[in-house]
C-alpha cells in the first residue's frame, strides 16, 4: 500500500510503516501538525502503543523519527528521536541521538520508520530510497555494535550506510540494553536496546540519495547565517568546541558523584588525573561532529601504547567521565575509554551499566552481595572488575542474570537492605551530580517522563552565570545563579521542558540552544529556521503551545501505562537523608518539605492538579487535546 504524497518543504512527507510478523512494508502521509521528532513519535504511541500487554508484546512500537530542520543546512540538525514504551519504568521511553542517521533516513524519503512486530527468525532492515527489504540476520547474531556495522557496509561495499543496531545486550534482553548508531552514538534510555532483541531486529541500515526542499531557499539561508553567528558569540559553544563535555571537568563546577551518592565531591588529585587536558594530550587524535555540525564536541580517542593498544573509539562524554570515573573512582584516562568502549560494542545504556555497577559495588562493600554471589571480587576504582561484571550482565551470566533487569527489579530480589542505597527515580537509574545542591537541576532529572536524566527540564546554567541580568533576560527568573534556592526553580524547569521539547520536534541539537548558554539560540531563532525551511508560518507562541501538547501526551501516556502520580516525582531517599560530605556544597541536601513547594508550583504552571500531579479536564481541553482528555477520564486518571 502506498499513497502519493505531494511535494512537501523540510518534511519528506512519509512514513515508513514495517510489520516484522508479515515482513511487510508500506508508505503513508503524517499529521504534520505535530512537527516531528518527538512531538510526532509520542502522539503515535498515544494513539497506537497497547496497553496492559505482556513486556515483550509483538504489538509494542519502536518509532524512529526526525524533524523538518533535519537533512538541511540548519545549525546541528542531526538528531534522531526514538519513541517506545519503557522497559524499566512501564511508561514512556524517548531517546534522542546525533550523528548522521536522521538525515539519511529523509535522503530515503522518510520522516519517520515506525516498527511493529516480530520476526521469527533474526532479521535486519535494508533501505535504499523507495526499495525497503527485511532481510536474514542470522549471521548477525552475536555480533557487537562495531562488527554489526562493519560488517553490513563491507557487504554493499558503502562506508556511508548509516547503521542503528544493537548487541549481545540487546539480544539477551538486558532490560537497559540500547540501539548503537555509528559506533559511538547511544539512544540510551528505557530498553530500546532489549525491544529491538524481543523482535529479533538485529539493525536497520540506511542509505538515501533524494533531495530535501526548503519553501524559501533565500529567507531559509538567511536565518541559518543569523542563527551561525549567534552561535559564533556563545561562550558555551565555545567551550564546548574546545573541549566537550568533559571540558567542565576540573573547575568549580564538576557534576561529579562518587561512589554510587556517597557524596557528590570528588578528590581534587585524582580530577586532576581525568581532565579534558588528560584526555587531550594523551589519547585525542581528531575533534568529529555530527550532521551539519560546526560545534564538534565529540572526540575520537586512540590508545597506542600499555593494555588497551589499538583501541580506538568516540568518546568520552561528560556522563561517561561521571558513570565510569567518579562513581566507580578510576582515575584512569585509558579505563574510562575502554568501559565506554565496552559499553558501546555491548550495546549497553552507559548510565545505565555504570549506575548498577556502582550500586554492585556499594553493595559488595556493605556485604549485602558476596563473592560468593558474584564468583569474583568486586572493588572501587578496579577496571577489571567493572568489565567481568558487564560481561556477565550482558550475557546475563550467573548473578548477572539478576543484575539484568536493572537496579529496582534486582534490588526487590536481593533485599537485605540493598533497596536503600539504590538511586532511582520512577524505577530508573540516575547517573547526574549536583542533585543535592542545584534545585531546578534535580526537580528537572525527577519530573523527566522517562526516568532519570537531565535532557528534559534541568537547566545547564543554574548557579554558572557571570551576567545574572542576562540571565534573566532569557531565562525569566532572577535567581538563576543562586544554585540552592528553590523559589522560582519551578519556573526555570517549565521553560527548559518546553525548550528542550521544540528542539527534540525540530530534529536539532540542544548543545545550540539557550541550555548551553544566554546568547545560544532561543525559541525565535527556531521559530524563523522552521518557518522558512517548512513555509508553514507558524508564530513562536504557537510552536510554543505544541510544545506544550506534547509535553501533556507524554505525561498522559505515563498516566495510563504506569499510572506515575506525584509521588513519582520525589528524589530517592538517599539525596533527602544524607548531605554531601565535603567540597564547596558540603552538608547540602533535599529539604522535603521545600521541594513539596516547588513541586507544587510546577504543576500550577503546567495546570495540573497540585495535590496528585494529575492532569485536569480544562487543561487539557485548552490544549485542544479532548481525545487525550477522554481516554484519561475513561481509566478515572483526570481531575477538574
Amino acid at each position: 500500500m502506498c499513497h502519493e504524497i505531494e511535494k512537501a518543504y523540510g518534511w519528506t512527507g512519509r512514513i515508513l510503516r514495517v510489520d516484522l510478523t508479515q515482513r511487510t512494508t508500506f508508505t503513508e502521509s503524517w499529521d504534520q501538525s505535530w512537527i516531528g521528532g518527538k512531538g510526532f513519535g509520542q502522539w503515535v504511541l498515544f494513539n497506537e502503543e497497547p496497553v496492559n500487554v505482556e513486556e515483550y508484546d509483538p504489538g509494542r512500537m519502536l518509532i524512529f523519527s526526525s524533524g523538518p530542520l533535519n537533512g538541511t543546512i540548519a545549525p546541528s540538525c542531526s538528531r534522531t528521536n526514538i519513541s517506545s514504551w519503557n522497559l524499566i519504568t512501564g511508561g514512556l521511553s524517548s531517546s534522542n541521538v546525533g550523528g548522521f542517521f536522521s538525515s539519511e533516513m529523509k535522503y530515503a524519503g522518510y520522516d519517520h520508520i515506525l516498527i511493529t512486530g516480530k520476526a521469527n527468525t533474526p532479521v535486519y532492515i535494508h533501505i535504499n530510497n523507495k526499495q525497503v527489504q527485511i532481510l536474514d540476520a542470522t549471521h548477525l547474531w552475536g555480533k557487537d555494535t562495531w562488527e554489526t556495522e562493519s560488517t553490513l557496509r563491507d557487504h554493499y561495499s558503502d562506508p556511508g550506510l548509516r547503521v542503528a543496531s544493537i548487541g549481545p545486550a540487546g539480544e539477551n534482553r538486558v532490560r537497559f540494553a540500547c540501539i548503537i548508531f555509528e559506533r559511538g552514538r547511544a539512544a540510551g534510555w528505557g530498553g530500546d536496546g532489549a525491544l529491538m532483541g524481543a523482535k529479533n531486529l538485529k539493525a536497520i541500515a540506511v542509505r538515501g540519495t533524494n533531495p530535501i526542499y526548503v519553501a524559501n531557499p533565500y529567507e531559509f539561508l538567511s536565518a541559518v547565517k543569523r542563527a551561525q553567528e549567534k552561535l559564533s558569540k556563545s561562550a558555551g559553544v565555545k567551550t564546548f568546541r574546545q573541549g566537550g563535555s568533559i571540558g567542565a571537568i576540573g573547575g568549580k563546577y564538576s557534576p561529579l558523584i562518587f561512589r554510587n551518592y556517597q557524596d557528590e565531591f570528588w578528590d581534587p588529585a585524582k580530577v586532576d588525573l581525568v581532565t579534558q587536558k588528560e584526555f587531550r594530550d594523551k589519547y585525542e587524535k581528531r575533534r568529529v561532529g555530527c550532521f551539519n555540525c560546526n560545534i564538534r564536541c565529540g572526540r575520537f580517542y586512540s590508545i597506542e601504547k600499555g593494555r588497551y593498544a589499538g583501541l580506538k573509539m568516540e568518546g568520552v562524554q561528560i556522563n561517561a567521565l561521571r558513570g565510569f570515573g567518579s562513581n566507580l573512582d578510576i582515575c584512569s584516562p585509558a579505563e574510562i575509554i575502554k568501559a565506554n568502549a565496552i559499553a558501546n560494542q555491548y550495546g549497553l545504556n552507559l548510565d545505565g551499566i555504570a549506575s548498577i555497577a556502582g550500586w554492585v559495588f556499594e553493595c559488595f562493600e556493605k556485604g549485602i552481595i558476596t563473592e560468593k554471589d558474584l564468583g569474583y571480587p568486586v572493588r572501587w576504582g578496579d577496571i577489571d572488575s567493572f568489565i567481568k561484571l558487564t560481561e556477565d550482565i550482558t550475557y546475563r551470566k550467573g548473578f548477572g542474570d539478576i543484575l539484568a533487569e536493572g537496579i529496582h527489579r534486582a534490588s526487590r530480589t536481593i533485599g537485605k537492605g540493598s533497596e536503600k542505597i539504590a538511586v532511582l527515580t520512577k524505577g530508573m537509574e540516575i547517573n547526574e551530580g549536583r542533585m543535592r545542591s542545584h534545585r531546578a537541576w534535580a526537580l528537572g532529572i525527577m519530573i523527566s517522563p522517562r526516568g532519570g536524566g537531565h535532557l528534559n527540564g534541568a537547566p545547564s546554567f543554574e548557579g554558572r552565570l557571570d551576567d545574572a541580568k542576562l540571565g534573566e533576560s532569557v531565562y525569566g527568573i532572577p535567581n538563576i545563579n543562586d544554585a540552592t534556592a528553590y523559589e522560582h526553580k519551578a519556573k526555570l524547569v517549565v521553560w527548559t521542558e518546553r525548550l528542550k521539547m521544540l528542539v527534540d520536534m525540530l530534529g536539532v541539537c540542544y548543545f545550540t540552544s539557550a541550555w548551553l548558554g544566554p546568547l545560544s539560540l532561543v525559541f525565535d531563532d527556531y521559530c524563523q529556521l522552521y518557518s522558512e525551511a517548512t513555509g508553514d508560518k507558524k508564530s513562536t507562541e504557537t510552536l510554543l503551545s505544541i510544545a506544550e501538547k506534547a509535553i501533556n501526551v507524554g505525561k498522559a501516556f505515563n498516566t495510563l501505562h504506569a499510572g506515575f502520580t506525584r509521588e513519582d516525582d520525589y528524589p530517592p531517599s538517599r539525596l533527602l537523608a544524607e548531605p554531601i560530605k565535603s567540597g564547596p556544597f558540603k552538608g547540602s541536601l533535599i529539604d522535603k518539605r521545600k521541594w513539596n513547594q516547588m513541586l507544587e508550583e510546577y504543576y500550577e504552571l503546567h495546570g495540573w492538579d497540585k495535590s496528585t500531579g494529575l492532569q485536569t479536564l480544562g487543561q487539557l481541553q485548552e490544549l485542544g487535546l479532548e481525545r487525550v482528555a477522554n481516554r484519561l477520564a475513561e481509566k478515572g486518571w483526570l481531575t477538574g
